[in-house]
């Protein structure tokens, strides 16, 4: 339950409390729907920006595998970035779900940036592992 709905709550606790006093409250400006609002769009972005990346993947570099991997790591990341964020004791919220939005862009690109790497030295006939590790150790 939201903060929001518990205010909400007491409100008519309250109200109903001091019935007899006339006592009546009306919100003035409830912010709370705009903040659920966005969180959404940043959850609902999240969303279409790993199947966007999916898709980027299979059209440019041409391979289903690095398109799943990409589908499964970011999700994968995610997760663990959620249990750390509850054993840490962070909340869910603006904030935070957009420093999630940022890594993952940062993530991606890095990932096509290393792909690309290692397509560069397995095209110059390198063995597939050696190709990876000196990719990898070029982008890092």
């Amino acid at each position: 339950m939201s903060v929001s709905e518990l205010v909400r709550a007491e409100l008519q606790k309250i109200q109903a409390e001091y019935k007899e006093q006339g006592i009546i409250f009306d919100i003035a400006q409830d912010s709370s729907t705009f903040t659920i609002e966005s969180a959404n769009a940043v959850k609902k972005d999240l969303l279409l920006a790993v199947l966007m990346v999916a898709i980027v993947m299979l059209l440019f570099l041409h391979s289903i595998r690095n398109s799943l991997i990409v589908l499964v790591a970011i999700p994968c990341s995610l997760i663990a970035t959620f249990i750390f964020m509850y054993a840490l004791g962070f909340s869910m919220n603006m904030m935070t779900l957009l420093g999630l939005s940022l890594v993952i862009g940062i993530l991606v690109d890095d990932s096509i940036v290393v792909l690309e790497n290692i397509y560069h030295h397995i095209e110059k006939g390198e063995e597939s592992r050696t190709a990876a590790l000196r990719g990898r150790n070029e982008s890092g």
